[in-house]
């Protein structure tokens, strides 16, 4: 298994199949909002299944990734999938229950034998159990 990180929340796993969770995209304007995003643009990527854990502009472009992925967009649930199943955990992007940023999916998928876990941009201060 090989896993490359591409910067913020981007992230290709790669072994039997090809996994991208988050990809952004170009991010033009965020410097006036006082942000920096100095990550380079995703480029020449292709994956079996792109999960996007939440619908920010720096988490969900989906475009960016190349082949003909099957997309599973910021639900929770069981999901059948190219690389078995997913499983989404609903979560929350702030410690506000989602006032203040939104809602957020943790995904959950094995691969070549071993479990993965991504939470995207978590910002609550624990999971309830």
């Amino acid at each position: 298994m090989h896993i490359r990180w591409y910067g913020q929340s981007a992230f290709l796993i790669s072994g039997e199949r090809a996994v991208f969770i988050d990809p952004f995209g170009a991010m033009e304007g965020l410097a006036e909002r006082g942000m920096q995003f100095d990550y380079p643009l995703i480029e020449d990527v292709q994956a079996d299944l792109l999960l996007v854990t939440h619908e920010h502009r720096d988490h969900n472009a989906v475009e960016s990734v190349g082949g003909s992925p099957e997309v599973l967009r910021a639900n929770a649930g069981t999901f059948n999938s190219v690389v078995g199943t997913v499983i989404g955990v609903a979560s929350e992007h702030d410690n506000t229950a989602g006032i203040e940023r939104g809602s957020n999916t943790i995904f959950s998928f094995t691969l070549n034998g071993l479990r993965l876990c991504h939470f995207g941009d978590f910002g609550q201060a624990d999971l309830p159990c």
